[in-house]
């Protein structure tokens, strides 16, 4: 009895053994979970969406997944790799996240198929969206451009339309508090600061030029130098590497514009008003001066800014900046300026914006001055970033098509 227990014990330790390695050697039917992030990363703009999405998406999907970033040069290499992991019988499964209308070719190129969700987002509506209907599963738009002829054009059961108040960026309250606190000592000391990011050349959606003109830039001047004296401000000054880009007589580019380690016209004349109105640089205010190849202070001035609850002034074209300081800082902190440089969906896009609660307005005609207050949301859900928006949309999708 003794014998044919042990002789039991043996063959269950061996059966046991046999089933764990079965287990560790036959292929696993769960597969991997890829996200693919496809962007050009010569338009910082349009990589930020696609991180900022990710970003999102990393902190409410699970965490083995498996990412796989390739710039848009790279296309060839990036379609083969999603064959390569997506054959007919393999249980794998994925996401992938690209942005803007030079995507949307690539995109195509993927056959849709269940295990695999496509995101889509893009700051403008172009005739070239037509060709994502049926192809991605997610199609994000702001909600100003969307109208019921753009809504025809990309919904189907396969593909829905997000619509979002701001545009998706890579800037979170989180991000912008590391910037301040490894470089705190750039920031000159002050109780309360006023942030101001000057406006620069845009173009119209059909390429038409638009300029941030010198005598805007003196406008603001003295409106600001006034705010700084009322409030006892130190002034923290950005521009970007549009402001001042081009000669406003001629239209052409200047070639040396933030390259050169010079200020531009337009911030010189910024600071040739704030001089006019008795400010000092240095005691009342800090010019950050953005150069190509250098690191760039915006984040760093905005740390500054949420940490002493300081609020900004931020140039209405620039929608990216828009949405990102509506993101990174509290209610009520952030008006965005009118400008020339604006086209009408800079315009529509600010005043999305203010109807969801996320920004003030100051309209400038002619250097006169109307200040108007963010407006009460009903839905607190506008006041979300757009990058959590979509990639909660992404999350639902990726959920259905696996389950189905």
């Amino acid at each position: 009895m003794k014998r044919f227990t042990e002789k039991s014990t043996i063959f269950l330790v061996a059966l046991v053994f046999l089933c764990v390695s079965l287990v560790l050697l036959w292929p696993s039917e769960k597969g991997d979970t890829y996200v693919y992030l496809l962007y050009d990363g010569a338009r910082a703009g349009e990589k930020n969406q696609v991180l900022g999405v990710a970003h999102s998406l990393t902190e409410i999907a699970p965490l083995s997944i498996i990412r796989k970033e390739f710039d848009l040069k790279d296309q060839a290499t990036f379609i083969a790799d999603i064959q390569k992991n997506f054959s007919v019988n393999t249980p794998n499964k994925g996401i992938v996240v690209a942005a803007e209308v030079t995507s949307i070719d690539v995109l195509r190129q993927i056959k849709p198929q269940k295990n695999i969700v496509i995101a889509h987002s893009s700051h403008q509506f172009t005739q070239d969206h037509a060709s994502l209907k049926d192809v991605a599963d997610i199609v994000a738009l702001p909600r100003y451009i969307v109208t019921s002829e753009v809504s025809k054009v990309i919904e189907s059961p396969q593909t829905t339309l997000i619509q979002t108040a701001g545009v998706p960026h890579n800037l979170s309250p989180k991000s912008i508090e590391e910037a301040y606190q490894n470089n705190k000592d750039s920031i000159p000391f002050a109780p309360q600061y006023l942030g101001i990011i000057l406006g620069g050349d845009a173009e119209t959606p059909e390429g038409k030029l638009l300029f941030y003109t010198v005598e805007e830039a003196e406008q603001l001047a003295d409106y600001v130098a006034s705010q700084a004296k009322e409030k006892q401000a130190h002034l923290l000054i950005l521009n970007g590497p549009r402001t001042g880009k081009h000669d406003q007589k001629t239209g052409k580019l200047i070639e040396t514009s933030h390259r050169d380690g010079n200020l531009d016209t337009i911030t010189t004349a910024f600071k040739d008003g704030l001089l006019k109105h008795g400010l000092t640089e240095g005691k009342d205010f800090t010019i950050f001066d953005f150069q190509f190849g250098k690191p760039s202070a915006y984040p760093v001035v905005l740390g500054a800014l949420l940490k002493t609850k300081s609020p900004i002034f931020v140039a209405g074209e620039s929608t990216s900046m828009v949405s990102e300081t509506a993101d990174c800082l509290p209610k009520g902190f952030v008006t965005a300026f009118t400008n020339n440089a604006m086209n009408e969906n800079h315009h529509k896009h600010c005043t999305s914006e203010r109807e969801a609660g996320r920004i003030n307005i100051l309209e400038n005609t002619n250097g006169n001055w109307q200040f108007l207050e963010a407006k009460k949301s009903a839905d607190s859900k506008d006041s979300r970033p757009a990058s959590q928006i979509i990639a909660e949309s992404i999350k639902k999708r990726f959920e259905e098509k696996m389950s189905s």
